[in-house]
């Protein structure tokens, strides 16, 4: 009966989204008429469709991308009273051609600009703002739609080209939003970030865009939560394509993927109209898009292999070359089918007798009690945080609880260098590696977000960047063993939570790459598991102080929650949910009412008790 209520419940949710965003349609092009919209990323694909949607419902345009060229040839499509070509590195105004103003007149635009620039400088990005408040004295909409160069592929293990992605299609959104929000308070405008399926759902082969895009989706929803606390009439509209036909996408992924690609037009004029109608999401295509989010959380091994037969696995192994691994084939195993139902299986603390395990994060809180766990089970242990006084004296405790070696490594995250320490010691000590416990975390605030794009950088560098960097380094020693990585997150990681938008972008970015990156080993047929530990509540000194004047729930115990966590990791189970019923609660309103689990997030916090900024 539990196997069948998780394929039902999932179905009905979908005719009940179908039908509330059926009954919602009423867009009117007059919607847009005199509106003053940024569109990034405009000079081809989708962005260039949206300018030349908006240009003929008589919006003023100004629109931005790194190839001036191209941003020429889509401003002399648009018409407009006045059309002003800048370029942000020399800093002059060239005049248009009679050609350009005459092709801008033909299409309706109220008035089209363009700036051209990169959005891996963060002043480029609080520049466009300017220039909008300057030439159009305000702001309606900010469409956020830009992406930086990645590859389609196995990941390689690059974590500057992760940490690079991120400052294009993360921290780049956050600043403009940051930027143009004033303007967009004035107005009572909108916001619309462009995403992918690949930043809700775990895909191979994209491994460091999955995290940006997971990235945009925690940060901008718990944003979303904190705006309609305040009473901030500004909507956040999130965009979920599909395979869409844009230049980029088909010449990446055209060959390997089974699906047909959907037109941009379209995609365009329904991104516009989401935006237009303030919609929280936006599906396209809807059936291929939204239905896959309704098995995310509850059928999830099953999603997986969906995923995975989407794919012409043999011609990628071709366009990889010869070096490339053999992928592995696809087909539903029993593992898949018994995800659908509750596990009952238990470890056995066998199971972790004499295994060489790296904990981080493991002075205090979660971190401390799964290493006094594994000390009992007999496991070697290599700890490490930043305070080195906590950490000696945790090491003093393992070996008393019977650890069959316990030492440690002090430091700090931050230090971009420091991963590869711990790792290397690991190798020096014991020459591998069983378990990568990450549990580690920067500290930050639970409050409104208070526009500080470096403080999200910094957490990023902590709470994701290290924990690739760790397992990029670790990935030898944990191939030879078979052994297991365990990625400890929280229920912000999955649901939009506010105040704390930062923590919550850099737990979504985990999801988006260890998802993406176990896709890639069960292809590649690669025996190393990834277990995502979802966690609500837990009561660590930490999280007490911060959050306990502000929620009304009772927090979990910390023991308990570490043991469930070196359980699953020891069974390699894909997530765990822990309390189980409350965070299994969650993901199952998630799927199928999450304007109502808003709604119910929110009524979880004292908000009266939460400082305003």
């Amino acid at each position: 009966m539990s196997r069948l209520q998780k394929i039902l419940i999932p179905f009905l949710g979908l005719v009940l989204a179908f039908w509330f965003y059926s009954a919602r349609e009423n867009f009117k092009p007059e919607m847009l008429r005199g509106k003053r919209v940024i569109v990034t990323g405009a000079s081809t694909g989708i962005g260039e469709q949206m300018a030349y949607h908006l240009a003929r419902m008589g919006s003023h345009v100004l629109i931005t991308a790194r190839t001036e060229a191209r941003l020429q040839k889509v401003n002399g499509k648009l018409s407009a009273h006045t059309c002003v070509f800048m370029a942000l590195h020399t800093h002059r105004k060239a005049n248009p051609t009679p050609q350009v103003v005459e092709r801008c007149l033909e299409l309706g635009a109220a008035s089209a600009q363009y700036i051209s620039g990169t959005m891996e400088d963060m002043a480029f990005a609080e520049h466009v703002v300017k220039e909008a408040e300057t030439l159009l004295g305000g702001l309606d909409m900010l469409i956020l739609n830009h992406v930086g160069t990645s590859y389609f592929g196995y990941f390689n293990g690059d974590v500057a080209h992760v940490r690079k992605l991120l400052e294009i299609n993360f921290l780049s959104y956050v600043a403009m939003t940051v930027s143009a929000l004033p303007m967009l308070k004035e107005s009572e405008g909108s916001i619309v970030v462009v995403s992918s399926m690949a930043g809700k759902v775990g895909f191979p082969f994209t491994v460091p865009y999955s995290a940006t895009k997971f990235a945009l989706d925690g940060f901008f929803s718990s944003l979303r939560q904190e705006f309609t606390i305040q009473n901030i009439n500004v909507s956040i509209t999130l965009c979920i394509l599909s395979f869409i036909d844009t230049e980029n996408a088909v010449r990446a992924a055209a060959e390997l993927l089974l699906v047909p690609p959907a037109p941009r037009e379209e995609c365009a004029l329904e991104i516009l109209k989401g935006a237009a109608l303030r919609r929280r999401e936006l599906y396209y295509r809807y059936g291929p898009t939204r239905l896959p989010l309704l098995l995310r959380d509850w059928a999830a091994e099953l999603l997986d292999y969906l995923v995975r037969s989407r794919y012409r696995l043999d011609r990628l192994q071709k366009s990889q070359g010869p070096a490339a691994p053999p992928p592995g084939s696809a087909g539903v195993s029993g593992a898949a089918w018994a995800a659908l139902a509750p596990s009952s299986a238990l470890s056995s603390p066998e199971m972790l007798r004499g295994k060489r395990v790296i904990v981080t994060g493991a002075s205090s809180g979660i971190g401390e009690q799964m290493a006094y766990h594994l000390a009992r089970m007999e496991a070697h242990l290599l700890l490490t945080a930043r305070t080195e006084a906590k950490l000696r004296k945790v090491v003093e405790r393992c070996l008393e609880l019977g650890a069959a070696s316990a030492r440690y490594v002090s430091g700090s995250m931050e230090d971009t260098t420091f991963p590869e320490v711990v790792v290397k010691e690991a190798e020096n000590t014991w020459g591998g590696l069983d378990m990568l416990i990450l549990n580690h975390i920067g500290h930050s605030y639970f409050n409104y977000f208070n526009g500080d794009v470096a403080h999200i950088r910094k957490l990023l560098e902590i709470n994701f960047l290290s924990y690739v960097a760790m397992t990029v380094s670790a990935l030898p020693m944990l191939k030879e063993s078979e052994g297991s990585i365990v990625v400890v997150s929280s229920v912000a990681g999955k649901a939009s939570s506010p105040f704390c938008a930062p923590y919550s972008a850099t737990k979504f970015a985990l999801d988006g790459f260890f998802s993406s990156l176990r896709h890639e080993f069960i292809i590649e047929k690669v025996n190393v598991s990834i277990t995502l530990c979802i966690l609500g509540y837990i009561n660590t000194e930490s999280a007490v102080r911060a959050v306990s004047h502000a929620i009304r729930g009772t927090p979990a115990p910390k023991e308990e929650c570490a043991l469930e966590i070196i359980k699953s990791g020891a069974l390699r189970r894909r997530e765990l949910h822990y309390p189980r019923g409350a965070v299994g609660s969650l993901l199952l309103l998630q799927a199928i009412a999450p304007e109502f689990l808003d709604s119910l997030i929110r009524s979880g916090y004292k908000v009266e008790n939460i400082r305003r900024t």
